[in-house]
């Protein structure tokens, strides 16, 4: 939604390599138009992942954004998980781009092949595509707040909520700020079902 009104950030989008569906509200509009999209990919599950990849195949992982002390305590909970693991980089930074040579270089320091950025969106995708655009094969994704559930900072939802897509109630319920965010769903949900029964829509 927010691409819909942001060009920048649209076109940002349109040219990254991989989109995964985060959310329950894409699942279900990619439903009503019988796409092949089973489930959501979290971000928390997909950081999971990916450091077990890299705990078997070596590669280095740095952790950028959150709160001060957020990223160093993901990156023990990571490697907690995983012994074999390579201690992950951290760094707070800046998402915009006065933070951007602090960035360069630490990334030059510690030559990761996966970078992780906790800045929210759409800052994260945008401080990704300065800092890594010339950096291939590094592999740059925008995990929002992964780094804080990792660190123990914000609990997830149970699991059984978690099953039926419903997450967002209870981030809502624990974070009340979050309502502004939620208030572009009702138009989503318009738009996606407009878009499923083959209706014109408004750019």
């Amino acid at each position: 939604m927010r691409a819909r009104r942001d060009q920048a950030y649209g076109e940002l989008l349109e040219r990254t390599r991989l989109n995964v569906p985060d959310g329950a509200g894409i699942i279900a509009a990619a439903r009503l138009r019988r796409l092949p999209m089973r489930q959501r990919v979290t971000g928390v599950d997909l950081v999971d992942d990916l450091a077990g990849l890299a705990a078997v195949h070596g590669y280095r992982l740095l952790l950028a954004g959150a709160a001060p002390g957020v990223a160093d305590q993901a990156a023990a909970e990571l490697q907690r998980r995983y012994p074999a693991l390579i201690p992950p980089a951290t760094m707070v930074g800046e998402s915009g781009a006065d933070g951007d040579a602090e960035a360069q270089a630490v990334i030059q320091e510690s030559r990761p092949h996966i970078v992780l950025a906790a800045y929210g969106a759409p800052d994260q995708e945008f401080w990704l595509d300065r800092n890594l655009r010339d950096l291939a094969p590094v592999v740059g994704i925008g995990v929002g707040g992964t780094l804080d559930y990792l660190a123990g900072v914000i609990p997830r939802a149970p699991a059984p909520l978690r099953r039926i897509g419903l997450e967002w109630v209870y981030r809502l319920a624990r974070e009340p700020w979050r309502w502004r965010r939620m208030r572009a769903l009702p138009e989503f949900a318009r738009l996606a079902i407009l878009e499923a029964l083959g209706l014109e829509i408004e750019v």
